[in-house]
């Protein structure tokens, strides 16, 4: 029996539903099952009866809850006494996807910006965006730097940027002739995206755009890391779709990027706090922010 598993088991108790269990914790509802299943081992009998319908839980199960609620609780009251006392001293863990990190941390790191924010320490830390939001809940990071995030109490979102989604292209492509690409002209185009786990909001939005402009989801091909995407694309006669900032990080020649249009599908990159750790990050925060104003996030439309 471990923590994970009593967290999952205490927030189905509370939703009496797996997929919103799993939305709370940030989880798939796959892992969810698995942690109760799991337990439900340990515990030597079913928690929940489940039905296509609803889930409930059993006698066996209502009994647990009853007994493990109160030392969760104090346990996880402890942690973060724990850790507020430790943060005076600690640096402050910024989560960070690869590609924003790669994008926004150096000018951070340049001799200006460590002039203008003398004493601060930081440190980054790699995680895509289901496991910064786990890691900004449970304290074990005080800032997330990611792309769209569904987020709720005591997470508070910040808007950076706006960001619209570019079709990755051989410069010989005929679509790459116009400034912009139809979405209804890649129904019939092989596609590569980056994993559906790596922000599973995001890719539910672009999804949902391809789905209503008549892409068939199954064209749709998952590529290990965004910064494969060019490369895949131009060793063939694929598309990629991705946000526009990956024309600033791009060193592959002969690609070219184009917006979406028709729609246009855009995401945001954001910046993710705990709502009781707003003052320990606001001199970053604020950095973040000027430093992605600085930068051409539309440079794809000029290609």
């Amino acid at each position: 029996m471990n923590l994970r598993q009593l967290e999952c088991f205490l927030a189905v108790a509370d939703e009496l539903h797996f997929a919103r269990a799993a939305d709370r914790l940030h989880l798939s509802p796959a892992s969810v099952s698995e942690a109760i299943a799991a337990l439900e081992r340990r515990v030597g009998g079913p928690l929940f009866d489940r039905s296509s319908r609803r889930v409930s839980l059993t006698a066996h199960g209502l009994r647990f809850l009853g007994d493990v609620r109160e030392p969760f609780t104090s346990l996880a009251r402890a942690h973060e006494n724990a850790r507020t006392r430790a943060l005076g001293s600690a640096d402050l863990v910024v989560a960070h996807t690869p590609e924003l990190g790669q994008l926004m941390f150096p000018p951070l790191l340049s001799a200006s910006w460590r002039r203008r924010l003398p004493g601060l320490r930081w440190r980054p830390v790699l995680m895509h965006t289901p496991q910064q939001m786990a890691a900004l809940e449970d304290g074990r990071a005080d800032l997330g730097l990611c792309w769209s995030a569904s987020t709720r109490s005591p997470l508070n979102t910040v808007v950076l940027a706006e960001v619209p989604i570019v079709a990755i292209l051989r410069a010989e492509d005929p679509l790459a002739a116009a400034r912009e690409v139809p979405l209804s002209a890649l129904r019939t185009r092989s596609l590569l995206m980056t994993p559906r786990s790596d922000n599973p909001f995001v890719d539910s939005v672009i999804h949902t755009e391809l789905v209503h402009g008549g892409v068939s989801t199954a064209n749709v091909e998952e590529v290990g890391r965004f910064d494969e995407l060019t490369m895949h694309v131009a060793a063939g006669q694929r598309i990629g779709l991705h946000p526009a900032t990956i024309a600033a990080t791009n060193r592959v020649p002969d690609v070219v990027f184009r917006p979406i249009a028709k729609p246009v599908i855009q995401v945001t990159i954001c910046l993710v706090h705990r709502d009781d750790r707003a003052t320990a990050v606001e001199p970053l925060l604020m950095a973040l922010r000027e430093i992605v104003g600085d930068l051409d996030l539309l440079a794809a439309q000029r290609v």
